[in-house]
């Protein structure tokens, strides 16, 4: 019965250890830049998209770039990164879904362009949670779901 107990015990210790190191909060996915600022295209104009900017930018704050909205003179620094982001609640059922589309960019000249090189893609569409007809953490889910797989920010030493 001891040599029972102590296979359990080890085995459990050894469970333990494995979670532990799969929480650790190291970086896989990430881009190295000078100075992570990133320029949002301003295309909130309602109140709920107010909302939606907000966690945006609260997500992206989280990945380490630095953003600020891209004026109408569209004026960015070469090199910089400009994100486009869209989303839209679709069908014909009364808890619609919610769809997020993000682009992000790296500028060639120091003008903003959808013609610049593409660094990220994603889109998501969300159905569930089913807690308002409104919609709106179907829609903050789907932000978060959609920058999830962005790239984590990282400061070129010099």
């Amino acid at each position: 019965m001891p040599r029972r107990l102590q296979a359990i015990s080890l085995i459990t210790l050894l469970l333990l250890a494995q979670n532990i190191a799969a929480k650790s909060d190291h970086i896989y996915y990430k881009r190295e830049h000078d100075t992570c600022r990133l320029k949002l295209w301003d295309t909130f104009s309602s109140s709920e998209d107010l909302k939606y900017k907000d966690v945006l930018i609260e997500y992206l704050q989280e990945k380490n770039y630095s953003v600020t909205m891209l004026e109408e003179n569209k004026r960015i620094i070469t090199g910089d990164y400009h994100l486009n982001f869209s989303w839209l609640r679709s069908g014909t059922k009364m808890f619609k879904d919610c769809s997020v589309e993000v682009k992000m960019y790296q500028s060639k000249v120091n003008l903003a362009r959808k013609s610049d090189d593409l660094i990220f893609e994603n889109s998501k569409k969300r159905s569930f949670p089913r807690h308002t007809p409104s919609g709106v953490e179907r829609c903050k889910r789907a932000i978060k779901d959609v920058t999830r797989a962005l790239p984590h920010c990282i400061l070129t030493k010099k």
